[in-house]
């Protein structure tokens, strides 16, 4: 895990084919792992399973149990971070086990990817208020293929 005390200042940037979704409501911090960026751009090298950020929706100091669902749905992004390449994963089931619920601005996304074959992958994501306190586990089974090149 990532210690949750570690916040990244720096914010992440979105591709602008995310302009339209829910996730340009939320600001997100990488933590671990690497950024859109490096990935995009390569060179394409395979990566750790593992990814973390921070992440908030700005105004909601206490998560819902559907604000700790939307940021558990980080998980299918972290496939990119073992594979070392952008992909296009879509979610085919999720499951949220919420802990406890109590104020926290940031929420921190602790994402493992577990598995994937044959153009599917499996992940969790544990989820952390600031305070250390795990939240929720998020679990998401999907399918996976590679991305076309940005331009």
């Amino acid at each position: 895990m990532v210690h949750p005390q570690v916040l990244v200042i720096t914010p992440r940037r979105l591709p602008s084919f995310f302009s339209t979704s829910i996730f340009d409501q939320i600001d997100v911090r990488l933590a671990r792992g690497r950024s859109f960026e490096e990935i995009s751009q390569g060179p394409f090298s395979p990566g750790e399973p593992t990814s973390a950020l921070w992440a908030r929706v700005p105004g909601h100091l206490e998560p819902s149990a559907a604000t700790l669902a939307i940021l558990g749905d980080y998980v299918t992004g972290g496939m990119a971070q073992p594979l070392g390449r952008r992909v296009m994963s879509r979610s085919l089931d999720n499951t949220l086990r919420v802990v406890r619920l109590e104020p926290t601005e940031w929420v921190l996304c602790d994402i493992r990817i577990q598995a994937l074959a044959d153009g599917y992958g499996q992940g969790t994501a544990y989820l952390w208020s600031e305070s250390g306190n795990l939240l929720a586990t998020a679990s998401q089974s999907m399918s996976v293929r590679f991305a076309p090149p940005l331009g």
